[in-house]
This record gives C-alpha cells, structure tokens and sequence, in this order.
C-alpha cells in the first residue's frame, strides 16, 4: 500500500500515513505517530475513509510545518482508470483531528495521476507534484498555500518534464522534490532518456523549471 511520512526533528516523531487498499472503493487512509519519547506507535484518526463505490484513494504524502506543527495530507482520490484528484487535508493537534478535504489543486479534469509528493517552500505555502500517465509518463506541480480553501481548484497545474520512465515511477520514489527557500526547488526523478537520475530546477517558485 502507498505510505508517506514526515519526521519532526525537535521531538523526533515520525507521522506516517497509509492508504489500506488502493483497489477498492471504501480503503482508508490510516495515519499513525511513532512516539520518540515513549518508542511506541500510536493509532491516530484516519484522514479519510470513502464509502463512496466510485472512490478510491491511490497514494498519499505528509509534510510537517516545523514552524507550528501542522501536518498537512496530500492525496490522490476518485477512479484509478478513469478520473483522480489531488487533494489535502490539515491537522493542528498531531492527526487526532483533520479538516474537511481542501478545494482540488488542479483546474482540469482529473486523469491517472500517479506519486503525490509535496514539500514547504516556506512558512505558507507548499508545493506539491504528480505524475500523469495518460497518455504520457508527464510530472506536473502546483504551489498551494498552507489555508485550506473550499471550492472547485486552486490553479491550473505546470508541466514539469515529460520524461519520466513510467516503470521506475512505479517501484521507486521517483520523482522527488525539495525546496530549499520560497523561490528554488528540484524535482529529481528517473528519466526514460537513458534510464538514469535526472533533476530539474525552479528559481521562481515553481512557475518555469
């Protein structure tokens, strides 16, 4: 099952999140603490759990603001062969509570999108990217702001590179992406040319790469 974590430095807690069963249509999203301080897991409240028949949840990845503690849950739902979102939610008190699932972060029809990951830029906002695979292995990002908003989309997603190598996707953390201020990030993944690590790199916030 898809699994994405966060470690929190100053206390030395990891935060891990699950989806039970990407093909079915009622899997939760479990989320778990691993205590530092009493080296134990502990159960947290799911971050979601469909009953919907014509939703499922197909991966998932958690950021922690280490400014304030907030978790943040980026995922994938809706119809693995037919039409995905890219959603979060957001937890103030460690995953105990979560709330209501944010506006999509794409201003399109969903597709097969495929490896959520995110990560801050900064205090505020986040920056989160996927990968189409229909009708090509393409890695796209949106920059989203910490606030969740309700309603249809935030804004339109930015193509990022069109050479992934769809199989090395599957089985690895391809792409992978880090900011390391507000404006310059990299995306590093496996590219189809060569079959060999690539990265690219934004200094404007994720806008041009």
């Amino acid at each position: 099952a898809p699994l994405g974590g966060t470690y929190y430095k100053p206390t030395g807690n990891i935060y891990l999140a699950g989806v039970s069963n990407i093909s079915i249509s009622h899997g939760a999203v479990r989320f778990y603490l691993f205590n530092a301080s009493t080296h134990r897991w502990e159960n947290r409240t799911d971050i979601i759990n469909y009953t919907d028949s014509l939703l499922n949840i197909t991966d998932v990845s958690v950021v922690i603001n280490e400014s304030n503690m907030d978790l943040y849950a980026v995922y994938l739902r809706g119809r693995p062969t037919d039409i995905t979102y890219a959603v979060y939610k957001k937890s103030t008190d460690g995953g105990l509570t979560w709330s209501g699932e944010s506006k999509r972060l794409v201003n399109a029809t969903g597709d097969d999108y495929r490896s959520i990951r995110t990560n801050f830029m900064h205090n505020e906002t986040l920056y989160t990217n996927w990968v189409n695979e229909d009708p090509n292995e393409n890695i796209y990002g949106s920059p989203i702001n910490s606030t969740v908003q309700l309603g249809k989309f935030f804004e339109d997603e930015q193509m990022i590179d069109s050479n992934l190598f769809a199989s090395e996707e599957q089985s690895s953390a391809s792409p992978a992406i880090v900011f390391i201020n507000s404006t310059v990030g990299y995306v590093f993944y496996i590219s189809h040319i060569g079959d060999e690590p690539r990265y690219r790199k934004t200094t404007d916030g994720g806008r041009t790469w």
